[in-house]
């Protein structure tokens, strides 16, 4: 793919891991969803300096039915599988993201096919995605430039950083494994050379202060404490924290 980087402005691929048997859509030995962050690494490796856009799953010809495959069982995404895809394909360099197969309604409810679109699919999933990928509270995060180097304590994480102004993100995806708590180290000191105590998890909420009474107080993001340039936290298969922490 390197040769062709000098007739590009942008290049991408598109990656679409769920299906009946799963992993079909791609020739890297990687089944499960995290192949999404192989393939974007991948397409950053081939274009050099230049943007990566990665094209996530609605639905695809290998999870609708046709004449040529009638026994194909449809299979979409949920919300948390996509949100982990879009995340992780952000950690592994995509500077944009593209969503097919929302026009392919042949496995769609009967009101979405006379649409012409999957709307049930976007009210359910994609609208609830892009609500939050497009908020004031994450988009800085995605425009912003890399920050410093954090690691994680287990390996199986696609990690990056973005720092602006106001603000160091770090966005943490879990590729699989197992559920426990994880430490994160190599945050910086804030702009006035005092220490970082604590962050927030973005849309992630609690109540503050907290119950009892249920209803009684606001709801904020919940927070993380920070202990000399580092904090934990739980994760689980497919888990993205988006964690912003004050500067």
């Amino acid at each position: 793919l390197t040769p062709y980087r000098p007739a590009f402005d942008i290049t991408g691929a598109d990656i679409f891991p769920i299906a009946y048997p799963p992993g079909e859509h791609s020739d890297l030995g990687n089944r499960d969803l995290s192949v999404v962050g192989d393939v974007t690494k991948k397409m950053v490796r081939a274009a050099g300096a230049k943007p990566v856009w990665t094209t996530l799953q609605i639905a695809w010809s290998g999870t609708i039915t046709s004449a040529r495959k009638p026994n194909v069982v449809p299979r979409f995404p949920t919300l948390h599988e996509l949100r982990f895809m879009a995340y992780q394909a952000i950690a592994c360099g995509a500077r944009g993201l593209m969503f097919f197969g929302g026009h392919l309604t042949q496995a769609s409810r009967p009101v979405d096919a006379r649409a012409g679109w999957n709307w049930t699919f976007w009210e359910l999933v994609l609208r609830p995605l892009l609500q939050e990928l497009s908020s004031t509270a994450v988009a800085p995060a995605l425009v912003a430039t890399d920050g410093p180097t954090v690691k994680a304590s287990a390996q199986d994480f696609d990690l990056v950083t973005r720092r602006d102004g106001r603000f160091l993100y770090v966005i943490a995806a879990r590729r699989g494994g197992a559920t426990s708590r994880v430490g994160f180290t190599g945050l910086p000191r804030k702009l006035d050379g005092s220490p970082l105590r604590g962050g927030q998890v973005l849309f992630e909420y609690v109540q503050e202060p907290p119950p009892p009474p249920i209803g009684a107080g606001r709801q904020v993001f919940r927070s993380v404490s920070v202990t000399s340039g580092g904090f934990r936290d739980w994760f689980g298969p497919h888990d993205v924290h988006v964690y912003r922490f004050g500067l």
